[in-house]
């Protein structure tokens, strides 16, 4: 249990980004906090998270789907990068 006012932290050593992430296996990706798509192929997607870029890396990655701030990545996910 973590004392009263502290902050939670991430493992990168940094404040967790308004972001939440839940992983299906290697087959799905459901994100919510997307601000942008900044790139999209078959095997990497990268989203904007604020001042982090999360990457995502596959094979026949696709975006399954997707509203404002929401997406589902579909594929075989390989690694995953955080780029802050």
């Amino acid at each position: 249990m973590k004392p009263k006012g502290e902050q939670p932290f991430s493992l990168l050593g940094t404040r967790p980004g308004p972001f939440h992430m839940e992983i299906n296996g290697n087959r799905e990706v459901f994100f919510e906090g997307n601000r942008g798509i900044v790139g999209y192929g078959e095997d990497t997607i990268k989203l904007s998270a604020g001042k982090m870029l999360v990457v995502f890396h596959g094979r026949g990655l696709h975006i399954k789907c997707m509203n404002q701030q929401d997406v589902v990545i579909h594929g075989f996910l390989t690694s995953i990068e955080y780029i802050l």
